[in-house]
């Protein structure tokens, strides 16, 4: 096996490349004094002249090449829209509301509304998605990883935000204090402001307006008069519950808006969902008098403390939520999104990790950091294009040329096996989308597993059958339950090691390498899939109802049902056994059990000490 120097360190130095030369190189973008867009739902969107040194710029104009909701065009044909459009329809409505609020606001000290306030909001709400990557939320699955790799680029200084756990908002973070491209046109607006505002504040200010941190106060904010400081943090929190809603606040949401008609438009759920049909055409009634700032009823100002929070009337509010369940029901959710997105996170994840150590004998940190930002914002067909590349040169080399060890190295490896998975991705869908799971018992552990039996693609021109182990959250709840009875465990003990941590590093934290190595034994051709988002829905649902006792947190865990952890994937040239399939099944049951235990027990330890 030859030296790997060449290809891979090729792809390495393009990907710095097209980071450097399209989106880090400061631009000098002379814009007309104004430019009309038009987009589906809204109609035309009006952008003067200041606002377009931001939305000109190559790394936002990327969004175009972004689908808003990933690979759902593969069952919802027309869900072909993109981030771009979702980010002028947010600027849009963003705008509009705070026009529409910006009269009664006028009695309230400090809460006076001018065009600088106007510019600020409307240019964090065009950023809100500036750091997403191809591949929707599925690479929010690298989330811990990604941090780590600032840390180590940054020596050790991290964000000044608290609790960043979706990884576009860590890359928009990132961009807007480390892109040269950004930070020069944010600066020149800042010149622009009537009243004074120092380039390094604006950047922090657009920031915690997009990270929804409530109680984070800007760290330049000496910068300016004190008379001026309250009236600031007033503002921030103010466009925070326009744009979003921070967590244990609430608020409008602009961006949540934007996205449910528009989803809802593009994928035309109402026509197979046909009773939320009347909700929908309310909901888009009461968008169009917001644009058109008919009806200031709509919005409720409160007050809290010192605070001005803006929300939606109740009534509006109801329908959004119905709204909202019922799009993540038919389009976000299922088991097809959930073994798609599963699927292209061990595939980035893999192709991270190469990169990464690449990096580590090849350039510094900050480099290093550059490059696998590059990676994460390229848009999808280029995204799908360098992680198949990376994987396929990884398979026919030695990568502890590259300080990557025995086991990840084979993990790697048997990755690259799976891009004949993405080729075959629209099979795998359609099947899993019409085929109900099939049950399987285990008697051993009084068990019952869900999994799909004998798809049929081709691999490498092979002819392959695969069967789909489903480790559901009935199960893992069942597991944690069997051990949990066992020993004095707090919640807190089951929510740190087997929610948040897998939630932020789905692969790493929970075991995959190892469990995938030990299932081979009985099985060649074996691969796992951690499914990142029932980890999250675990994380949010904990959140809410902040359990008392671990009974109550394992119930959250279970109330999931049928929501996949894992997918494990057996394939053959012919079609695999029940009894392969039951074996298979076991061993995993049996390995998962015991990481549960080990896990607990040493947080355990580590608590009591």
């Amino acid at each position: 096996m030859g030296s790997p120097f060449g290809s891979l360190e090729t792809i390495y130095y393009e990907l710095l490349h097209s980071y450097e030369s399209q989106y880090n190189r400061p631009l000098s973008i002379l814009p007309p004094d104004k430019v009309d867009f038009f987009i589906p739902i809204f109609g035309k969107v009006e952008v003067e002249s200041p606002l377009l040194k931001i939305i000109l710029l190559p790394l936002l104009q990327r969004l175009i090449e972004i689908k808003q909701l990933a690979h759902t065009y593969l069952y919802l044909a027309g869900a072909t829209h993109s981030r771009y459009e979702h980010s002028l329809g947010v600027m849009k409505l963003s705008s509009a509301l705070l026009k529409l609020i910006s009269e009664r606001l006028k009695g309230i000290k400090g809460l006076n509304i001018n065009e600088d306030d106007e510019l600020i909001l409307s240019i964090a709400a065009v950023l809100h998605d500036l750091g997403h990557s191809g591949w929707g939320h599925a690479l929010d699955s690298i989330m811990g990883k990604f941090l780590s790799y600032c840390q180590e680029a940054l020596g050790g200084r991290q964000f000044y935000l608290f609790d960043i756990r979706k990884l576009d908002i860590a890359i928009t973070l990132y961009l807007i204090e480390k892109n040269e491209q950004l930070k020069q046109a944010l600066d020149a607006l800042a010149e622009t402001l009537k009243r004074r505002i120092p380039p390094a504040l604006l950047r922090e200010i657009i920031s915690i307006i997009i990270a929804e941190e409530w109680d984070v106060t800007p760290s330049n904010i000496g910068e300016i008069e004190k008379t001026e400081q309250d009236q600031l943090i007033k503002k921030i929190r103010l466009f925070q519950t326009i744009l979003g809603a921070p967590k244990g606040i609430g608020g409008i949401n602009a961006d949540r808006l934007d996205w449910l008609v528009r989803d809802a438009h593009h994928t035309q759920v109402e026509v197979y969902v046909p009773r939320i049909k009347k909700d929908l055409e309310s909901l888009r009634e009461t968008l169009d008098k917001i644009l058109k700032g008919t009806d200031q009823s709509l919005v409720e100002i409160q007050k809290e403390n010192k605070n001005i929070i803006a929300k939606l009337s109740e009534e509006i509010t109801t329908k959004i939520n119905s709204l909202r369940r019922t799009l993540y029901r038919e389009v976000y959710e299922g088991l097809p999104r959930a073994f798609m997105d599963s699927l292209l996170t061990r595939l980035s994840y893999a192709a991270l990790e190469v990169l990464y150590h690449v990096g580590k004998i090849s350039t510094g940190p900050e480099v290093l950091l550059r490059v696998l930002v590059s990676y994460l914002l390229q848009p999808d067909a280029k995204l799908r294009e360098y992680t198949l590349n990376i994987l396929r040169y990884a398979r026919d080399i030695g990568l502890s040329w590259y300080g990557i060890e025995e086991l990840e190295e084979k993990f790697i490896k048997r990755t690259s096996n799976l891009i004949d998975y993405l080729n075959n991705i629209h099979i795998i869908i359609h099947r899993l989308r019409t085929t109900k799971p099939m049950q399987l018992l285990l008697e051993l552990f009084n068990l019952t597993i869900p999994y799909v039996d004998d798809i049929i693609i081709t691999i490498r021109g092979t002819t392959k059958h695969i069967n789909i182990i489903l480790i559901d959250c009935n199960i893992y709840a069942e597991l944690i339950k069997r051990y949990a009875t066992e020993r004095h465990l707090h919640p807190a003990h089951i929510y740190h090691e087997l929610i948040w941590r897998p939630r932020m590093d789905p692969i790493g934290s929970f075991k995959t390498i190892q469990l995938e190595t030990q299932l081979r034994q009985y099985g060649e051709d074996v691969y796992l899939l951690t499914n990142y988002y029932a980890f999250r829905k675990m994380d949010d649902t904990y959140q809410e109802q902040k359990p008392k006792t671990t009974k109550d947190a394992i119930k959250l865990i279970k109330d999931l049902k049928q929501e996949p952890i894992i997918f494990i994937i057996h394939e053959s040239e012919i079609k695999p056994t029940t009894k392969r399939t039951k074996t298979i099944a076991e061993h995993a049951i049996r390995y998962l059990s015991t990481t549960i235990k080990d896990t607990l027990t040493r947080h355990l330890r580590h608590h009591l000490t």
